[in-house]
């Protein structure tokens, strides 16, 4: 006898009882697959669980992004550097030559 999901334990018994069998059957029922529902509710929350920490742990790292993305828009150092690379890519021989300063300096020194 297969109870339904939902059933409490006062009406199993109940339909124990009725079917003169005495048994009382486990609170747990079976989907129709034969899984154990308790058991793929268990994971199904683990699962949620776990995509809730990943989650967070993602917001965090896109709040982080969002905070250097912020400085770097309102540093004018930044700022300025930022238009001599554009230049540099439209062609300017000033800005390409300052551009190419700066990363040669920078593999020599590994500081940036």
């Amino acid at each position: 006898m297969l109870q339904a999901c939902g059933t409490s334990n006062r009406a199993a018994a109940q339909q124990a009882v009725e079917n003169g069998d005495g048994s009382v059957k486990d609170e747990s029922c079976q989907t129709p697959f034969g899984f154990d529902a308790n058991e793929t509710t268990r994971r199904l929350r683990a699962k949620v669980a776990h995509l809730q920490e990943v989650t967070r742990r993602l917001q965090c790292k896109l709040d982080e992004a969002e905070e250097r993305a912020e400085f770097y828009e309102n540093n004018k150092d930044i700022d300025c550097f930022m238009k001599v690379i554009d230049a540099a890519a439209l062609g300017d021989e000033t800005a390409e030559f300052i551009v190419n300063e700066v990363y040669s300096f920078h593999e020599d020194t590994k500081l940036i």
